[in-house]
């Protein structure tokens, strides 16, 4: 038997998503963050292998998934029948962690365990703070300044408010941004000869209620974990996550901004082990 990963592409929703396979037992699944890709996940590969069938992915239009889809949530459910997985544990981080969320929300017979890291929270009301920094990161990326957008990534993602990320994760984290095209923050080059929706004397439909509102839904084991050093509001809406969700438990890791799986991998690796024990 080979410890050695199975690769490949799925065809998924008219795109091909790539996909990585390691180690045997119950399938877990990895959520990359916003910008990155899912070696972002190296750590978690190896010390979750042994004990889990772990599947990391690109989601669409980030590493070499390199066209955009409509949903990513569609997305992972296709996925998981193309790999005949019928149930799964999801981990996601960042963007990643608000996708599980919205998964789970969506096809909730399909997750077994939620785990979510530094999670953004649709309906959540961000401070002006957070807003005037994300605001700065996509002027850049409209503008297509796409070196400063990265600089700006990595000053208020990666390093946080407190202080900068130790100087390997933040060039581990630099390599990886420079794969990054952009591509999700713009319209396909043909959007403008695809047809328009057809007309309806209908009434409209209601607007989806925002995950906040939802989060009595979920049902699963839950694990939030948030760093003391993250954004205030990112650390506020874990706090939530953790209060609303009947079977959720929180912690806080010392030390680390948003991206915590990099920053201190070891005591990731032992909460989500210990945490993902105890479900039967």
């Amino acid at each position: 038997m080979t410890n050695q990963a199975k690769q490949g592409f799925a065809p998924i929703n008219g795109v091909e998503l790539y996909y990585e396979i390691s180690g045997h037992g119950e399938p877990l699944i990895l959520i990359h963050s916003l910008a990155l890709h899912s070696g972002m996940w190296d750590e978690q590969v190896a010390a979750f292998k042994d004990r889990y069938q772990v599947i990391r992915y690109d989601l669409s239009g980030f590493g070499q998934s390199k066209q955009v889809t409509a949903s990513d949530a569609d997305d992972l459910n296709a996925l998981l029948d193309y790999l005949g997985i019928q149930q799964a544990h999801l981990l996601g981080l960042s963007i990643g962690a608000e996708l599980a969320l919205n998964f789970t929300l969506t096809f909730p017979s399909r997750v077994k365990s939620l785990t979510l890291v530094s999670s953004a929270l649709e309906g959540f009301e961000y401070s002006s703070q957070s807003e005037h920094n994300w605001q700065r990161f996509y002027e850049f990326v409209q503008a297509r300044d796409f070196a400063s957008a990265r600089e700006e990534f990595l000053y208020w993602v990666v390093d946080g408010p407190v202080s900068p990320a130790a100087p390997p994760v933040r060039e581990r984290v630099r390599h990886m941004l420079e794969t990054y095209t952009f591509v999700n923050f713009f319209p396909p080059e043909n959007v403008g000869d695809m047809p328009g929706p057809a007309s309806t004397t209908s009434e409209p439909a209601e607007p989806p209620q925002p995950q906040i509102e939802r989060l009595g839904e979920i049902k699963v084991p839950t694990l939030v974990i948030v760093g003391d050093r993250d954004d205030p509001d990112i650390v506020k809406v874990g706090s939530v996550l953790a209060d609303k969700i009947a079977d959720a438990r929180l912690i806080t890791v010392q030390g680390a901004a948003h991206l915590i799986n990099l920053e201190q991998p070891a005591v990731f690796n032992q909460s989500v082990l210990a945490f993902l024990a105890g479900i039967h």
